[in-house]
């Protein structure tokens, strides 16, 4: 879903920040999960996903405020 142009904004869309998920039938985002990375420069590089856990890695600090540098595991 696209929120406007970056000429002209739209200000429907639910705002997410470094990491974000989508239904893969729809596409539509998945308002329950929002985890908060707090970067380090550029934030999240690189996205692994195994079985039932999301691997990230990349520059930043913290995940849900519990101290993660450089790597973070999510189940």
């Amino acid at each position: 879903m696209q929120c406007g142009s970056n000429k002209n904004p739209s200000g429907d869309c639910e705002r997410r920040l470094r990491l974000a998920a989508l239904d893969a039938g729809t596409g539509n985002l998945d308002p329950t999960w929002d985890p908060a990375v707090k970067p380090l420069y550029f934030g999240v590089w690189s996205v692994l996903v195994t079985g039932s856990s999301l691997h990230i890695g990349g520059e930043f600090t913290e995940i849900h405020g519990v101290p993660q540098l450089y790597y973070g595991r999510l189940s």
